[in-house]
């Protein structure tokens, strides 16, 4: 069974805007006029890391961490290499919404 976090946008088009240059691309966009209404978000056609954002009404966002394993650099992120034999090269971003992206890229 697949688990697909769900988390809150505080601007769904602005989420939208920050996670497509990182290798994400929006898939069922649910829209009521121009109000996104909630989106999935598939990671490099990688339907295992799927992020489903809903638009964040009256719930206050509490800042998670998202993990995300991946083989090349999205864009240009700038990798923290911590012990190159045992631990990965990571990279940290935070999104518009105050969720912490981890990237990692396993140790060679």
């Amino acid at each position: 069974m697949k688990l697909i976090p769900i988390l809150l946008a505080e601007n769904m088009q602005e989420t939208m805007d920050f996670y497509i240059p990182l290798g994400f691309e929006a898939r069922d966009v649910m829209q009521n006029g121009d109000e996104i209404e909630s989106m999935k978000l598939i990671y490099k056609d990688n339907e295992d890391l799927t992020l489903l954002f809903y638009p964040a009404k009256t719930t206050p966002i509490n800042t998670k961490n998202i993990a995300i394993k991946i083989e090349e650099a999205p864009g240009d992120i700038k990798w923290h290499q911590k012990n190159r034999y045992t631990e990965p090269e990571e990279k940290e971003i935070t999104d518009p919404n105050g969720y912490k992206l981890i990237f990692a890229k396993e140790a060679k």
